[in-house]
Order: structure tokens, then sequence, then C-alpha cells
């Protein structure tokens, strides 16, 4: 089986029709604000606005956010079930300056066809975990991007409280407090938790292949061709606590507020970092 298993594809077309909704609750929601929140950051300080490239785009949630700040947008994913819904989305919307694309970016690379302007590259979710060759993948992006264009990409982190758990605490325990998504500790492995079916070989998850990495291994891979803008970890905390309490708005703000305070702690279930590139500079 290649890095680019058809188990992760089967598991991103499971999730096509119920993604919006599966992902827009518990600790899942506010790391996706605080995703949103560090790209409109990034995109302030951009020279040009012309291309962005949303890498593992799913049902376009990061694409339509780069929509009004780009002159055109492009989305790749694997799955023609996520490019399909993301596609009906935008017509239903009235957006159209994105292009939704089938990609495998494994085998088939990140560079838009017949775009030579690209200024932004978004890899949101941990998108960086699940890139096989992570350093061929940071020189097609120095010599894609434009001078000082950036770079937002995301990875599982192997500091983080919830990788370190899995260690000590079975599967069950973890999907109890809410994690859905469960690193095999000690493996290029994540498991994430749904109905036994076919594509799952019976068993109550799908196994699909992703990498782990330390802000200090990212600093080392990016650190000579990007300017390492920002990194930081999230969330700590909500990962580890019942949905129940993401319900409860004082709960959840306060547990956000938390988060946020101890990005830099390195214990954060993702690292977020935002890349500068440095071609050009004198």
């Amino acid at each position: 089986m290649g890095w680019s298993s058809e188990t992760h594809k089967a598991l991103s077309s499971h999730y096509a029709k119920s993604y919006d909704i599966d992902y827009g609750r518990n600790a899942t929601v506010l790391y996706m604000d605080y995703e949103k929140r560090v790209i409109e950051q990034g995109v302030m300080g951009l020279p040009r606005k012309r291309t962005a490239v949303d890498v593992g785009s799913g049902t376009g949630r990061c694409a339509f956010s780069l929509s009004p700040l780009f002159q055109k947008v492009v989305g790749f994913d694997f799955a023609p079930e996520m490019v399909s819904k993301a596609k009906a989305k935008a017509v239903d919307q009235g957006i159209a300056n994105i292009t939704f694309v089938q990609r495998d970016v494994n085998a088939d690379g990140v560079k838009p066809d017949r775009i030579s302007d690209v200024d932004f590259f978004n890899f949101a979710f941990g998108m960086g975990s699940f890139i096989e060759n992570i350093s061929g993948l940071a020189a097609q992006l120095e010599s894609i991007l434009a001078p000082g264009g950036q770079v937002h990409i995301t990875f599982y982190n192997k500091e983080s409280f919830v990788y370190e758990a899995c260690a000590e605490a079975s599967a069950e325990l973890l999907n109890a407090l809410g994690v859905s998504a469960i690193p095999v500790y000690g493996k290029d492995l994540l498991r994430v938790l749904a109905e036994p079916c076919e594509e799952t070989n019976g068993r109550p998850y799908y196994e699909i292949p992703c990498k782990y990495y330390t802000k200090q291994e990212l600093t080392e891979l990016f650190g000579q061709s990007f300017e390492i803008l920002r990194m930081a970890t999230f969330p700590t905390l909500s990962p580890l606590v019942y949905p129940g309490f993401m319900k409860v708005g004082t709960l959840s703000s306060f547990l956000e507020q938390c988060d946020q305070g101890i990005a830099d702690e390195n214990k954060g279930y993702y690292i977020s970092v935002l890349l500068r590139n440095k071609k050009g500079d004198g």
C-alpha cells in the first residue's frame, strides 16, 4: 500500500456528505477558528494577493475563506466526493473565482496547471503530516511560490499531550474523551474512529499513514529556505475534555483562552507554521 493509500481516500469519501457537520463541533471548531485567524494574519502581510492554493481542500472550508482575499483560488483534494461537494457549494454560493481539482499531491505535486503567480499555499488541518516526502514538498514550494509569498502548513505534533497519552491510555478512553483521530504511538499511523464497514475491514476505525513532527524538526526542515513567521501548537487542553463541556459557552470560551495562552508550550495537538519565501531577498 502506498503512502496515499486507498484507505485514506475511502475515509475522505465516507465523510464527504457529513464532513461539514462532523468537523464543525467540539474542540475541532476551536481549531478551525484558530487556523482561520492565522491564515488571515498571514494574508494581511502579503505584497500581492493573486493566487492561493488550498491543499487538501475537502468540501472547501478554507478555500471559501480565501476566495474574497485573492483573485483566484485553487483547491486540491484526492477524493472525488469531496471535490464534487466543494464544486456544488461554490455554485450554490455563486463563487466564481475558485477551481476545485481532484489531485493526489503526493503523486502529482502541488503546482497548479497553467498558473505561475502563486502567492499563498495552505495546508490546513494537519495536512503536512499526510505528505510522504516533506523535504521534496519544501523544495517544490520554494520553487513555485512567488517572492515574498507565504505558506500556512500544519502537522500532527509528536510532543502533544494527546500523542503522549496514546503511549499510556487506551483508544477507548481517548474516544470517550472525544478524541476521534487517535495517533498510533511510535508508528506513522493515525486511527480515525468510524462505524465498522467494508473499507475498514470490519474494524471500528480507519488507519491511515500520518507522520508526526516536533517544532525543532520543522525548524530544521524549513529554516534554510523560508523565514518562519510563526510556529505554535494548538489546541492543547480542549481535545482532552469531554465533548459535553464544549457545548457550555463559558467553559468552551475558557478552554479556548487557555489553549491560546499556552500555544507556545509545544503540547498542542497540531503544529501550525506560517512561512515566508525568502527567494528574491537581497
